[in-house]
């Protein structure tokens, strides 16, 4: 769900709706409920990092109502603050894993080769901030900011990011605006992707197809294939177009001979 879809049009009037109705403590929660359906229905695997933030940051606000020393006030506000930042920083590292991995499926080059570095970057300048000029999140944030471009010619986007607006986005909003603009830019390009058929053993399938589908599982499992180069192959065994070139990947372990 992104700010300017109809799913979020009907989802505000209904949550103003139930605001204005509601008494107070009543508003509170339903703003909570609201929330979390928010996110998730941008990816549900976030909850459990949302869950974890809102934990800590309702405990720093009873912490804070108590406190009457300044430094300690400030102390625990701190704590409240990284929990932003950790939140963010895993949404970084999991864009950069699903650039890695669109290139994968694709084989097209430019979409990054290891996101921990890249989250790396992000940490260093973010923690380091003046001494380092912020040198290093600014360069994770245009080589990201590169790699979705190259994603959208991937998946043949009419329009490719613009990377005037997510500079000015970053720089003008304090990181917020560059935040969202970056997200709704990747959902530009997820939205492209088509469904993976569903499997449905013996529809059509020989029994060479059926034995090569087994064994794309159990590249899967063992870690040789991601899960979206086994998307990528599962979709073209099943759409007809015959069986797929093996995985040049070896299994975690395996060494020449």
């Amino acid at each position: 769900m992104v700010f300017n879809s109809l799913h979020f049009v009907w989802f505000f009037l209904v949550v103003y709706a139930l605001y204005r109705w509601l008494p107070h403590r009543g508003q509170n929660w339903l703003l909570l409920a609201a929330s979390y359906y928010f996110y998730a229905a941008w990816d549900y695997r976030f909850l459990a990092l949302l869950a974890a933030s809102t934990l800590v940051d309702y405990t720093c606000g009873l912490i804070l109502g108590r406190l009457t020393d300044q430094r300690r006030r400030r102390l625990v506000l701190g704590l409240s603050i990284v929990t932003f930042g950790v939140y963010t920083l895993f949404w970084w590292y999991y864009i950069n894993c699903e650039l890695r991995d669109l290139g994968r499926a694709k084989r097209v080059s430019g979409l990054g080769d290891n996101p921990g570095v890249s989250t790396a970057a992000f940490v260093v300048g973010w923690l380091l901030g003046i001494f380092t000029l912020y040198i290093p999140t600014i360069w994770t944030i245009v080589t990201t900011t590169r790699r979705i471009q190259a994603g959208h010619r991937a998946t043949h986007q009419g329009n490719v990011l613009n990377g005037w607006i997510a500079a000015l986005l970053w720089i003008f909003t304090l990181g917020l605006g560059g935040i969202v603009f970056t997200q709704y830019e990747l959902n530009k390009m997820w939205d492209r992707q088509p469904a993976a058929p569903s499997i449905r053993p013996g529809a059509g399938l020989t029994d060479a197809e059926l034995e090569r589908l087994a064994k794309l599982r159990e590249l899967r499992e063992s870690g040789a294939l991601s899960d979206a180069e086994f998307d990528a192959e599962k979709a073209r065994l099943l759409s007809g177009g015959g069986m797929p070139a093996a995985p040049t990947t070896s299994p975690p372990g395996a060494t020449d001979d």
